[in-house]
């Protein structure tokens, strides 16, 4: 019993000081506005959606993988955005600074992690553009359903 003792403790005072086991991480939101209000917004990482909502409105990163956003809404044309990452200064700071104490083994977790990263735009403020006068959207859905099998379909608006 005292054996694991002596191994948990020193995990939990290297590992403890890693912004990748608090709540650091959880701060990647981001919000979306658009003009005008109550667009559709599709939020997909490599075309699996992750998360669907209306403008006004965020939603929460919990990895540091780049993501598209798909703005729509009916009578206008519909956007696209991109969420890229970049490296925070000051958590890298806060990561060091804990880091230094602990042998820098914080600093390598958080690093491996993407703790350290951040959305390079917080706030996504989107003008939508109405269709002119006798403009469609048409949607192609492309789906592979399996190896020898590819399923299109189109919903014209």
């Amino acid at each position: 019993m005292k054996y694991y003792f002596a191994v948990i403790f020193p995990l939990v005072f290297l590992l403890g000081n890693c912004l990748s086991f608090s709540l650091f991480p959880l701060a990647r939101s981001v919000k979306v506005a658009t003009a005008p209000a109550g667009a559709r917004v599709e939020v997909f990482d490599e075309r699996e959606l992750i998360a669907e909502f209306t403008t006004p409105g965020r939603f929460y990163l919990f990895k540091d993988r780049n993501v598209t956003m798909i703005i729509s809404k009916d009578g206008y044309r519909t956007e696209t955005a991109d969420v890229r990452f970049k490296y925070s200064p000051v958590r890298a700071f806060v990561t060091a600074i804990t880091g230094y104490a602990c042998l820098m083994v914080p600093a390598g977790v958080d690093l491996l992690t993407g703790a350290i990263r951040v959305p390079t735009k917080q706030v996504h403020t989107i003008e939508l553009q109405p269709l002119k006068e006798g403009e469609r959207e048409i949607h192609i859905d492309v789906r592979l359903e399996r190896d020898d099998l590819i399923t299109v379909s189109t919903d014209a608006k």
